[in-house]
């Protein structure tokens, strides 16, 4: 069997914790728009890896949804 990937790239994080402030919102609404837990939030933020599945959801929503939320 191919074992899991985990990706760990440290920006990914450091953009989260910007969006947050930006929009002044918690770990745990993010996860809950992204559709994943407050506990990976926090590790992503932090700079652990994190399964490649993951870091792409949140790529994605990145470039997705998140562009979505007004910048007034």
């Amino acid at each position: 069997t191919m074992a899991r990937r985990r990706a760990r790239p440290p920006m990914i994080g450091r953009v989260l914790t910007a969006y947050r402030q930006k929009y002044d919102i918690t770990m745990r609404d993010l996860a809950r728009e992204v559709g994943i837990s407050a506990a990976t939030i926090c590790r992503v933020e932090a700079g652990c890896a994190v399964p490649e599945r993951t870091f792409l959801r949140l790529v994605l929503w990145l470039f997705d949804d998140g562009k979505e939320r007004d910048d007034g």
